[in-house]
């Protein structure tokens, strides 16, 4: 699958609103960039505990530099961890669901 995306404009924060129109009226259309993105069923990361709330666990995914995020941040209810323990790291896997 391939997504097309204009590249942004340079901004001059010193010009004025007329100015910026004329030079976006006579500026060459910006060149389209085509990222293409692999086709996956799921995704799995792993979580490890950061910080433990009144009623939840929080649970941040790391930062991955020059990687998009998966999940982001989970809080989990302290009520569903109870059986586990409260585990230091936990897996989270995001998957394709195909209803009919």
């Amino acid at each position: 699958m391939a997504t097309t995306r204009a590249p942004k404009a340079a901004v001059n924060p010193m010009v004025g609103d007329k100015e910026k129109a004329e030079a976006a009226a006579a500026a060459p259309a910006p060149q389209a960039e085509t990222v293409t993105v692999a086709k996956v069923d799921h995704v799995t990361v792993t979580l490890r505990m950061d910080k433990e709330t009144e009623n939840t666990i929080r649970y941040p995914e790391a930062k991955r530099p020059g990687k998009p995020v998966i999940v982001g941040t989970l809080y989990v209810p302290k009520t569903t961890l109870l059986q586990m323990g409260t585990p230091d790291a936990i897996t989270v896997t995001v998957g394709l669901v195909t209803t009919k």
